[in-house]
């Protein structure tokens, strides 16, 4: 026994003393195997919380790193997501991230790839999963906070299974670093997009300022000219003529810019500035612009708008 083997046991003859003695070390000998092995089973349970608990704690941290990089969004949401399936009992999970809160428009990335990653050469999600299961219980996690609704998680819990205490943790976590980076997202993109307004203001101003004086001056000298009356030739009234022509048309030309970039972007997202630029170029045109593509699923670095151009007449154009 004080070399911990308690497999040993006294052989025990007849009724005295010593046999009561042998009697009393073998059932010392059996509880003390029964203890040591309750401990180790601890111990080992123990120590396996401990690496989990590493693991979830490595992968927040690595989680956090990526979800605040540069890379494009699917690029550090779809590895998260892959690596939340390897630590936790829940199975084809999903990302849903709303256009300026809407849920009708939005993106979604999940942990299986699909034909567009394949044309991108994109290989961070697994290929050939396995079918799941039909069924499962379906779990949501809403991407929040006090001021807007960023999205959604989805996944699915196989039928009988719970999550454990730190898997919950966990998700919990998880939940509110991908919120804080759709919120870091969305006011990047604000900024950005006050940005490209002031600049766009700062062009029409200084295009105002310089050829739009130039062009009313020149005007003014044309029409000083044509005054003349009779005292030009025919030639030069018919060249003042042509000029003051180019110069209506230039003008409308310049208030035809002037108006694109003093666009009014009211409302963020995508979907209210493309129907708000819809409404601008139809009120400042003969034709009528129409906005025929959702904004679902569209990678917004990528977006490349589509819009239906329709006169009242037969002619038709679409860019």
């Amino acid at each position: 026994m004080s070399r911990r083997d308690f497999t040993q046991r006294a052989q025990i003859s007849g009724r005295n003393e010593m046999a009561t003695l042998g009697m009393a070390l073998n059932n010392m000998s059996e509880e003390l195997a029964e203890s040591y092995s309750v401990l180790e089973r601890r111990v080992q349970e123990k120590t396996a919380g401990l690496e989990q608990k590493n693991e979830i704690l490595a992968f927040l941290w690595q989680a956090n790193r990526r979800l605040h990089s540069n890379a494009p969004l699917c690029e550090r949401i779809s590895p998260v997501l892959n690596g939340l399936q390897g630590l936790t009992l829940l199975r084809d999970i999903e990302v849903r991230v709303y256009d300026m809160e809407d849920e009708d428009n939005h993106q979604e990335f999940s942990c299986h790839s699909d034909i567009q990653c394949d044309d991108r050469g994109c290989y961070l999600c697994p290929r050939d999963l396995p079918p799941l299961p039909d069924t499962g219980t379906t779990l949501k996690w809403r991407l929040s906070d006090a001021h807007n609704q960023y999205g959604i998680l989805l996944a699915t819990l196989p039928a009988g299974r719970h999550l454990s205490h730190d898997q919950q943790q966990l998700v919990d976590t998880l939940v509110e670093q991908l919120t804080g980076t759709l919120a870091l997202d969305r006011h990047q993109e604000r900024q950005q997009q006050l940005i490209v307004m002031e600049e766009r203001a700062t062009i029409a101003r200084e295009l105002h300022d310089s050829i739009a004086q130039s062009l009313s001056c020149m005007k003014m000298q044309v029409s000083c000219l044509q005054m003349q009356g009779d005292d030009l030739p025919e030639a030069s009234r018919q060249l003042l003529g042509q000029i003051r022509n180019e110069l209506n048309t230039s003008w409308a030309q310049l208030r035809e810019l002037l108006t694109t970039f003093r666009l009014q972007l009211t409302e963020p997202g995508l979907r209210p500035a493309l129907e708000a630029s819809c409404r601008e170029y139809s009120a400042t045109s003969v034709l009528r612009y129409a906005w025929i593509i959702s904004c679902r699923r569209v990678l917004f670095h990528r977006i490349r708008p589509f819009i239906c151009c329709k006169s009242p007449g037969k002619r038709s154009a679409t860019r």
